[in-house]
């Protein structure tokens, strides 16, 4: 299941969480993978705490959205703000093994629903910058959806994928925030 939803905020909202993105702070490394041969190639990422996802306030314009369809009895239990540079390199990953291994508080034995914000307020499609979705077993490329400003891609963490890396004409980072949902917890 792949859902794409354009248009997604406003401009007052798009404008004040650009803003926020853009003063986070970003480390270098990779999040979700650990593979030795991949680790000369590192990404510039911010992870955010439950304050930081609460100051941006991103759940609750997706759940004034269309997107709350995808969300609705679920919530944010981890959130990344991902910079990729031009030319940059990047491996196809899911977000399973390390949500179903993982000792955090989101802990859960189902998937996470990832929900993509592209969130740079200008891109150009000459600039590339796609994700990519691979099937199952990572052999074939299924679906490459354009990276498309104030546009949201929700999908299974299983769902094996990637970055089509921008080209080196562009003249700044592709920024994405990364939104891992899991099930809210029913009492």
């Amino acid at each position: 299941m792949i859902k794409i939803y354009d248009d997604v905020f406003d401009q007052r909202y798009r404008d004040y969480l650009w803003s926020f993105i853009k003063k986070s702070h970003y480390t270098l490394g990779w999040e979700d993978d650990e593979i030795f041969e991949h680790s000369g190639y590192k990404c510039i990422h911010s992870d955010y705490n439950d304050f930081d996802i609460h100051r941006a306030g991103i759940e609750d314009e997706l759940r004034k959205s269309d997107v709350s369809d995808q969300i609705e009895n679920k919530h944010i239990a981890k959130m990344v703000i991902n910079l990729a540079i031009p030319g940059q390199t990047f491996f196809d990953h899911t977000h399973y093994n390390d949500w179903t291994n993982s000792d955090q508080t989101w802990h859960t034995s189902n998937p996470p629903l990832i929900c993509l914000y592209y969130a740079s307020l200008e891109w150009k499609r000459e600039w590339g910058g796609e994700t990519m979705f691979y099937s199952d077993d990572g052999s074939e490329l299924e679906k490459a959806i354009e990276y498309k400003p104030n546009r949201v891609v929700c999908f299974s963490g299983k769902h094996p994928h990637s970055v089509r890396p921008a080209t080196l004409h562009a003249p700044f980072y592709r920024f994405t925030a990364s939104m891992f949902f899991c099930d809210t917890k029913q009492n």
